[in-house]
C-alpha cells in the first residue's frame, strides 16, 4: 500500500474499482487500491466539482383543539384568539360555523396571496388591489372522501397597464411555490384576471 506524502490526499475505493485521475477526468479502473487525485481532494473539500447546499431554517406551527359539543370544538395557538368549528352541515355539523374543510379551502387561497405580496414587494410591483374567491371539490376518491381539486379566481389591480405582465409573472411563481399548495395532494387550480387601477381625477 502507498504511503502518502505529506499534503497529499488519498482516495481509498474498492477492491474492485478505483477512482484514477486522466487529465482533467476521473475515471474508474479495475484494480483495487489507494489512489491520490486533486480533483477528489475537491470534491471532498466542496470545490467547483461539488454543488454547494444551501442549508435552509426549520419552522414548527403548533395548535391545540379541544372538544365542546356534539360535533364541535375549539382550536387555539399560542398568542392567537381561539375560533370555535364545527362539522359542516353535509356531515351533520353545525351551520354557520367554521369547518376544518373551509380552513383548509382558505389556507390555499390565502397562502397565494401571502406568497404573492412577498414577491411583489420584491419586484416592486405597484399593486392596487387583490382579492380572490376560492372552491374546494370534496368528493369520494379511491375509497375515501379528500379534496381532488381545488380552485382559486384572484382579481389583481396593478397601478398602470405596464405593469399587468410583471404581475402575471409573479401570480404564477406564487402559485408555484405557495408552500400549502406544494402541501397537498388536491390539484390547485389558478384562474385569475388582472385590471388596471382608474386613475386619479
Amino acid at each position: 500500500m502507498p504511503v502518502a506524502a505529506p499534503g497529499a490526499l488519498w482516495w481509498l475505493a474498492s477492491w474492485e474499482e478505483k477512482l484514477q485521475l486522466r487529465g482533467d477526468h476521473l475515471m474508474c479502473v479495475t484494480i483495487g487500491h489507494i489512489v491520490r487525485s486533486a480533483a477528489v481532494e475537491k470534491l471532498i473539500s466542496g470545490g467547483a466539482s461539488m454543488e454547494n447546499k444551501k442549508s435552509y431554517k426549520v419552522f414548527r406551527f403548533e395548535s391545540d383543539v379541544a372538544w365542546t359539543r356534539e360535533k364541535e370544538c375549539t382550536v387555539c395557538a399560542p398568542g392567537k384568539p381561539e375560533i370555535q368549528l364545527s362539522s359542516p352541515p353535509e356531515f351533520k355539523g353545525r351551520a354557520g360555523v367554521w369547518t376544518p374543510e373551509d380552513m383548509f379551502v382558505a389556507s390555499i387561497n390565502v397562502c397565494t396571496l401571502m406568497t404573492f405580496l412577498a414577491y411583489a414587494r420584491h419586484k416592486n410591483l405597484g399593486l392596487a388591489g387583490y382579492e380572490s374567491s376560492a372552491e374546494g371539490v370534496l368528493e369520494y376518491s379511491n375509497g375515501k372522501y379528500r379534496f381532488t381539486e381545488v380552485t382559486i379566481h384572484p382579481h389583481v389591480t396593478v397601478r398602470s397597464q405596464e405593469e399587468v405582465e410583471l404581475a402575471q409573472v409573479i401570480l404564477r411563481d406564487a402559485h408555484e411555490n405557495c408552500l400549502i399548495t406544494n402541501s397537498i395532494v388536491a390539484q390547485v387550480k389558478l384562474l385569475p384576471d388582472f385590471r388596471v387601477a382608474a386613475a386619479a381625477d
